[in-house]
């Protein structure tokens, strides 16, 4: 079913509930879709690309709000190479563990 198929494009999948509702004075049927969003599902894709809902329409997300977005969801404000060092140098860091990790 197209309606399935449509879902599908999204990631992570929606809480979407479809219904048909008849038109009045017509054999016809509009189609009804009922999203839950829930924040604890981070941000939506939609066939692998983010969105923004903006007062004009929807467009494309910029990829740096959507790290930003990811970053957030993940409890992250930024990501550990981007923090501040704190005035540490070289002779802060365990050389040994640099050189077993790298091993």
């Amino acid at each position: 079913m197209k309606l399935t198929a449509f879902k599908n494009h999204f990631d992570p999948w929606p809480r979407m509930e479809i219904e048909y509702v008849s038109l009045p004075d017509s054999e016809k049927q509009i189609i009804v879709f009922i999203c839950q969003r829930s924040f604890d599902d981070g941000p939506y894709t939609f066939k692998g690309r983010p969105y923004l809902k903006t007062p004009s329409g929807i467009k494309p997300m910029p990829s740096e709000k959507y790290k930003n977005l990811l970053l957030k969801h993940a409890g992250l404000s930024k990501a550990w190479e981007a923090l501040p060092t704190n005035n540490f140098n070289l002779d802060n860091l365990d050389h040994e563990e640099i050189v077993k990790t790298f091993k």
